[in-house]
């Protein structure tokens, strides 16, 4: 069964977010000490569970567009406030360095933005791409 284009993009930013992560704590790995690689790791996991949370609330927000919309309200609220608290208890209880959690939690937002330009890109060139007569 063909994915519909918003599972493709879901899956992309999926693929992307663990790669970034991986990219992000092995680079904070060879050239950084505990505190920052901790920071890099838990900020890329939060950040990465976070994307899949919101993808799963608005698939199904979308596909039952005739429930309560309160109910979809108070979902994303919970995930906001659950999100807050997970920051909240990685910085009170691991002590990372608050900078590096920042940048592992940017991985999120910058997989968004690099399959977003990708696609766009790619369905532009498909438009410009003449219509070849046989």
């Amino acid at each position: 069964m063909p994915l519909s284009p918003r599972q493709l993009f879901v899956r992309r930013v999926d693929i992307l977010n663990w790669m970034l992560s991986l990219a992000l704590v092995a680079g904070a790995w060879a050239s950084q000490g505990r505190v920052v690689v901790v920071g890099c790791l838990v900020g890329a996991l939060l950040a990465t569970v976070n994307f899949r949370v919101l993808a799963t609330l608005v698939g199904r927000i979308t596909e039952t567009a005739t429930g309560n919309p309160s109910l979809a309200v108070a979902g994303l609220m919970g995930k906001l406030l659950g999100m807050a608290v997970a920051v909240f208890l990685t910085l009170k209880l691991l002590r990372p360095n608050p900078v590096a959690v920042v940048v592992g939690l940017s991985v999120a937002p910058l997989s968004l933005l690099m399959v977003g330009l990708f696609m766009s890109s790619a369905s532009s060139t498909d438009a410009e791409q003449p219509e070849v007569l046989s």
